[in-house]
């Protein structure tokens, strides 16, 4: 309990550090400069996961202004399955020319320990970090359990399902998270490849619960198709038609010093992309991470986000790899240890 727990405090700091970042402070020079490669064809940008989620929106909301730096198309692909591994390794074995580049994914630490893929952090450039995403547990706007407290008494007793993005990944080890902390039984985790269709798996009742980001689901919410019993924030999270959001801690206090807690990604391309072609997706990503609209969009959707330079998210991805890595394996939720891909403690 106590290893697992450090662990996921180093998580809980990395993401509140991230949370308060965009001030200019770790980017020294966030404008355009001029480099060798200019773009003479549409560039795929690939999602890992079904379209709606969180990783998804956001992509799609950098995209055009991606596509306006860059000079040419810019398509999102949708390519969820086998634990977002047949995306990262379509990238992955894809012409290193720049033109399919990867939304990365909190799997990419977590995939090899798992033992779905050898893929590491070390097969891949960071180009720049975009968002995180706090973890929600949600329910059928008719479910039995009324708030949170019902969900954990249930766990305790009984094993229950719950829908997720993928099996490991961000939203599952919040609930993993929350068991540990309360005594509570891990569900049954049922991968749906994204978060928003875990979401509706809840929605029709096919599930007890989901875990996914809150960003993914403000509008099922509002619409009053689902409810959620909380989320990982630092403070309750209002949406216009249906209320305020809890934070979990309300019920579980322990759970403040893990919060905020949850998904986050960026974008990448393979190692062994030419620098010249890594500088100018540097330059795209600060444009279009700083744009207004993007802003705002994060603000509506309960997302956090801001400017890391190239080398700031490559230490950032390394440094959530080790610790979810080493978590998932102390848990006894993968049975291949971290060392063996070279993957150190925190």
């Amino acid at each position: 309990m106590k290893n697992f727990l450090s662990l996921v405090v180093c998580i809980a700091l990395i993401v509140s550090i991230l949370g308060g970042c965009g001030s200019g402070e770790q980017v020294q020079d966030t404008s355009p400069t001029t480099s060798e490669w200019i773009p003479d064809r549409p560039i795929q940008f690939i999602v890992p996961y079904a379209a709606g989620g969180a990783i998804d929106r956001v992509t799609r909301a950098l995209q055009p202004h991606l596509q306006e730096y860059l000079g040419v198309p810019v398509t999102v692909v949708n390519m969820p399955g086998g634990s977002t591994v047949i995306a990262y390794e379509h990238v992955f074995n894809s012409e290193k020319d720049g033109y399919t580049i990867l939304s990365l994914s909190p799997e990419v630490g977590t995939m090899a320990v798992m033992g779905n893929a050898e893929l590491t952090p070390k097969n891949w450039v960071g180009i720049g970090f975009t968002a995180a995403f706090a973890n929600t547990f949600v329910v059928n706007k008719d479910s039995q359990y009324n708030d949170l407290n019902d969900l954990i008494d249930a766990m305790k007793k009984e094993k229950l399902t719950a829908a997720c993005a993928a099996n490991g990944g961000a939203w599952s080890q919040g609930v993993m998270l929350m068991a540990e902390i309360t005594g509570a039984n891990d569900p049954e985790f049922v991968p749906q490849g994204g978060g928003f269709v875990a979401a509706q798996a809840a929605m029709k009742n096919e599930v007890d619960f989901a875990t996914c980001g809150l960003g993914e689901v403000v509008d099922l919410l509002a619409g009053g198709e689902l409810r959620s019993l909380g989320y990982y924030g630092l403070e309750p999270f209002h949406i216009e038609g249906y209320g305020d959001v809890p934070v979990i801690s309300e019920f579980v206090p322990e759970a403040a010093k893990f919060s905020p807690f949850g998904g986050w990604t960026g974008f990448a391309v393979p190692e062994g992309t030419p620098d010249n072609i890594v500088e100018k997706l540097v330059e795209a990503y600060k444009y279009a991470a700083q744009q207004d609209d993007y802003k705002a969009f994060l603000q509506e959707n309960a997302f956090s986000g801001g400017v890391l330079s190239a080398d700031n998210f490559q230490d950032y991805v390394n440094n959530m790899a080790s610790v979810s890595a080493w978590m998932l394996y102390n848990k006894g939720f993968a049975e291949i240890s971290p060392e063996e891909f070279g993957i150190s403690k925190p």
